[in-house]
Order: C-alpha cells, then sequence, then structure tokens
C-alpha cells in the first residue's frame, strides 16, 4: 500500500506525541517507527468492530510530507522523540530563516514535455498491476550500481558509524544512525529522476546524496541546539542567545535585551549567568573612560 499524506503545520501533530495526553498518539508514533523499516513486510491491522479478522498492509509504503516553521518545528521534539529513533527517521529539508519572494506560478498547461513523459512512465508502471494479484504482493524492481557506486555508498555508511561513535551526546548519536539508508534512498531518487526508463545509480548520485544527507544533518543539530528546550528556563536562554544572533555584530545592550524579553531583572541576571557559565556569551561594561553613565553589553561567543 502506497500512501502519500500532506500535512501542512506538522509542529502540531509533533506536539500532540510530545504531550503524551492521549493514547492515540503514543501509538501513532510506535506505528511511524515500525512502518519506516516494514516496507518488505505485512502489517496487520487494528481490527473493528463486526470484522472477523482484522485486514493487513502488504509491503507498507508511508510519506509523510510536513511543512511548519523553523521554531516551531524544532520547538515540538521532547528528549524522547529526539532519542527513540523519530527524529533519524526524518529527512528534515531547511529552507531558511528568511521568507523567500513571490515569484508568479508557472502555467499548468504547458508542463514540460520532460516531466508529463516522466510522470505517464510511472502511472503507467503502477496502473499494469491492476486487476491481478501482483498489485497485493508488487515484485521491486532492482537498479543496479554503476561501477564501484556501491562501495562508495558503504564506505559512506561506515563514515557514518564512526561519527556515531564517536558523538558525545545522544541526540548526535541517534541523528546519524539513518544516515547511511537515507543517503541511499535520495541516490535511488536521483537515478529514477536521470532516467526513468532505465535507472542506474552512478557515482554523481551517491556523491550528491552523500553532500546533502551530511549537511542536512548537520543543519538539523545546529537547529536542535538554537530551538529545542526540554525547560522553560532553557527557552529563555536560547531566545536570547537568538535574539543577539540576529544583531549584526552579535552584540546587545543590556536595554534592548530587556525590553525583548519582558521578564523581571532579577530573572534576566539568572539567564545571562547561566549563559556565561555555559561560556555561549560574554556581558561587557562599555564607555567607562567617558562620561555619563557605562552601557552594559552582551557579546555572542563563537564557540
Amino acid at each position: 500500500l502506497c500512501m502519500l499524506f500532506q500535512n501542512d503545520e506538522i509542529d502540531a501533530m509533533l506536539q500532540c506525541i510530545k504531550s503524551g495526553k492521549e493514547g492515540r498518539y503514543e501509538r501513532l508514533m510506535a506505528y511511524l517507527l515500525s512502518f519506516y523499516t516494514s516496507s518488505d513486510a505485512i502489517v496487520p491491522m487494528r481490527a473493528k468492530a463486526g470484522q472477523d479478522a482484522a485486514a493487513v498492509i502488504r509491503q507498507p509504503h508511508l510519506s509523510l510530507f510536513g511543512t511548519a516553521t523553523t521554531e516551531n518545528f524544532y520547538g515540538a521534539f521532547n528528549e524522547r522523540m529526539l532519542t527513540t529513533g523519530m527524529f533519524s527517521r526524518m529527512m528534515i529539508i531547511d529552507m531558511g530563516d528568511d521568507r523567500g519572494m513571490f515569484h508568479q506560478p508557472g502555467d499548468r498547461e504547458n508542463i514540460p514535455e520532460a516531466i508529463k513523459e516522466a510522470a505517464l512512465f510511472w502511472n503507467a508502471k503502477a496502473l499494469q498491476y491492476a486487476g491481478n494479484l501482483s498489485w497485493e504482493n508488487p515484485q521491486p524492481v532492482t537498479v543496479p550500481y554503476a561501477g564501484k557506486t556501491g562501495d562508495i555508498l558503504l564506505n559512506f555508511q561506515r563514515q557514518t558509524d564512526e561519527y556515531y561513535r564517536n558523538a558525545t551526546d545522544e541526540v548526535t548519536r541517534v541523528a546519524w544512525t539513518r544516515a547511511g539508508e537515507n543517503a541511499r534512498k535520495l541516490a535511488l531518487l536521483y537515478a529514477c529522476s536521470e532516467s526513468h526508463t532505465c535507472p542506474q545509480i552512478t557515482k554523481a548520485a551517491a556523491r550528491w546524496a552523500m553532500k546533502f544527507i551530511t549537511h542536512q544533518i548537520k543543519r538539523q543539530l545546529y537547529k536542535i541546539d538554537v530551538h529545542y528546550a526540554d525547560s522553560l528556563f532553557h527557552k529563555l536562554c536560547l531566545k536570547v542567545v537568538e535574539r543577539i544572533r540576529r544583531e549584526k555584530d552579535q552584540t546587545i545592550t543590556r536595554s534592548v535585551l530587556s525590553k525583548y524579553m519582558k521578564v523581571k531583572p532579577k530573572e534576566l541576571d539568572d539567564i545571562i549567568n547561566a549563559l556565561e557559565d555555559q561560556e555561549r556569551i560574554e556581558s561587557l561594561l562599555t564607555g567607562l573612560a567617558g562620561k555619563g553613565r557605562p552601557t552594559r553589553i552582551y557579546r555572542l561567543l563563537s564557540k
């Protein structure tokens, strides 16, 4: 069974799983984790009233395409979701922090012929199974590697295993567990896009996939560090760091920061002290040599 679900503001669903107030969301996460590794298996469905036996899903192929703002998406995770494998199963495409300019959409009546041809080809592939048992038990096509491409992807898998072993925290370790598999998936998609009639996984496909996955995982870990908080105080600390980061020279005065945070002076002092202890910011006084009152500023440290 092949299904594609498109979910706008997917962070709302993740927040429901995170809260754990309803058992159905706990089961949803368990299903999502199991579907990922069951594409060559039979998955039993929940038995419904009036049915003699529970239905089954043969060779499930489930794809969730979700969109969300960066801050809300990464803020919707909790530690369990990050370390049980759900995070590593996701292929997160970060479009950047700034919204792009509007572009006039293309005319759907003038779709390029190459795209039409490829779409009709894959549609015909699906229709040829209609009405017979091969639709229930399809035989997947094996796409071959060109030359030593398989060895290149194997070496990448070993490299990501080293990243896993050398990681100093559990979130980073888990993030690299599926990197090799995701690189193979992307290399396969590259091959099918390059030649839908006779796909072959080339070195170019493998290198593109490995470069893409490596960049995205490092980007994901950076974004988790920026937006993920396991407590309200931690969230306030991240808010201060992100506000200073938005300044051109990554320096901000206390007055500007205080107006932005809208917390009591004692609370702001606690946040600043914690960030200084973590060596994420430093506190400085300016204007000591001149007249007038000195200005307290905070500067983001490069590390």
